[in-house]
């Protein structure tokens, strides 16, 4: 019985597959929808940054067209790396940008959650530390733009892409390293247009940490709140 150490990110592709990273393994899983192993990328406690290793990675994201798959590389890693369906390396991007200054398009610091947008063949990423989400042509790994409000404050943990109403994006941030910072909630984004369309979080309590967030079609969200071992849910307004 194969056991996971530290799982950290779980997405689902168009074949009901699982997609999981274990940060503390530095390894990929793709497991068909009964729990089987279909592949495992990465060497067990082996972290690197070649072809073969991951160092604590993140998140996956599945191109439904061609069967792609995208790893945002991590927390030791300041890289995207996309692999064929088989799982065959094809290329990278992303550098780690620097403590001071204004981080260039293209750098990470700590990239850490990924949504793939299937209509217009990109992929956003949820670059953790630099408060933003960078969106990428998801083939080439060309630059188009980065999403970033002032509501975000300085980190910006995960985000999420539906197709409905042209678009959206579903984002959550964390609290500030150092200081009070913003609160910490839910947003809703055009993704076309990147403006800010709606704040949410809990009615009763807040979110501590949360980590994580998925969007469904019908606009039901799940947040992954770590510190509260809590998966929210909120579905839309009347």
């Amino acid at each position: 019985m194969f056991n996971f150490y530290l799982p950290h990110g779980i997405s689902t592709d168009k074949d009901d597959n699982f997609w999981v990273t274990d940060v503390a393994l530095h390894q990929v899983f793709k497991l068909g929808p009964k729990g089987d192993y279909l592949l495992v990328l990465g060497q067990a406690f082996q972290p690197g940054s070649d072809s073969r290793h991951f160092c604590q990675p993140t998140d996956v994201a599945v191109d439904p067209a061609r069967g792609n798959f995208y790893v945002s590389d991590g927390y030791c890693n300041s890289r995207i790396v996309q692999f064929s369906p088989e799982g065959k390396f094809i290329m990278q991007w992303g550098e780690e940008s620097s403590l001071s200054g204004i981080p260039k398009p293209g750098q990470f610091f700590i990239p850490h959650s990924l949504t793939f947008v299937p209509v217009l063949d990109q992929l956003c990423v949820a670059d953790r530390e630099n408060g933003r989400i960078q969106c990428f042509i998801a083939q080439s790994g060309q630059f188009l733009r980065e999403i970033q409000h002032p509501e975000f404050g300085e980190r910006l943990f995960a985000v999420s892409y539906t197709p409905d109403n042209g678009g959206q994006l579903y984002a959550v941030n964390g609290e500030a390293l150092v200081g009070r910072g913003v609160p910490v909630q839910g947003f809703v984004l055009n993704f076309t247009t990147g403006e800010l369309l709606d704040i949410f979080k809990p009615t009763k309590e807040n979110f501590l940490m949360p980590h994580d967030i998925v969007a469904a079609d019908d606009k039901t969200v799940y947040v992954a709140d770590v510190q509260a071992n809590t998966v929210w849910k909120f579905v839309p307004a009347e």
